[in-house]
């Protein structure tokens, strides 16, 4: 709270006072300074005072979600709804409106962004140079069939028919959590995929260095 802070700048003013036989004004400095070099030491975080106790939380773009982990084989009915995995309906924060917006992923997969992840990610998209080919065919590709879907409150979520053939889905997906998103695969195409991931997932580890 504003009045601990004010205390504690008080007592430790007149504490270097004392201990050193300074004057009040240098000791001020010598404790601005100290307070000055803590705050860019905790540059990274950000605290918010909350009675007696700070509370912390790491400085990110996009607010710090939980992320979205393990794998779910999904049935999708003949209107194209899904239920999304509870677990994940768990970790959905507020801001996402429990609305997703769904584009062509990589590796023949659709991408799922939490709508307050995808705002950050449309911005790095408009960032791109328009006048450079590869740009506009990429956003193109990803864009012209991305669709918002938004869950009811049975935790279902419609994906666009054209979607799901673009990714092979017929009856059955997988749905993988990615962190920040989730993935919709054809079953098929994500075995596939996780057979070769085994063969190179050391070698990849070792060149990220994890």
């Amino acid at each position: 709270c504003k009045h601990c802070i004010v205390l504690y700048i008080h007592n430790a003013v007149f504490a270097y006072a004392r201990a050193g036989g300074m004057s009040i004004k240098i000791a001020y400095l010598i404790v601005k300074f100290m307070l000055d070099m803590y705050r860019a030491v905790l540059d990274f975080r950000t605290g918010g005072v909350k009675g007696c106790k700070r509370v912390w939380h790491y400085r990110t773009k996009r607010r710090v979600v939980d992320q979205f982990l393990g794998e779910y084989n999904v049935p999708v009915d003949d209107k194209g709804r899904i239920f999304v995995p509870a677990e994940f309906r768990r970790k959905l924060p507020p801001e996402a409106d429990s609305t997703f917006v769904v584009v062509r992923g990589f590796d023949h997969c659709l991408t799922a962004y939490p709508q307050h992840v995808w705002g950050e990610t449309a911005k790095k998209l408009m960032r791109l140079p328009q006048t450079e080919r590869r740009n506009r065919v990429f956003i193109r590709a990803m864009l012209s069939q991305a669709s918002e879907v938004r869950m009811d409150r049975q935790g279902r979520a419609g994906i666009p028919r054209k979607l799901l053939e673009r990714a092979g889905i017929g009856e059955q997906m997988v749905v993988i959590g990615a962190l920040d998103k989730l993935e919709f695969w054809n079953p098929g195409d994500w075995q596939e995929f996780m057979e070769e991931a085994d063969e190179g997932m050391e070698e990849a580890a070792e060149h990220l260095e994890l």
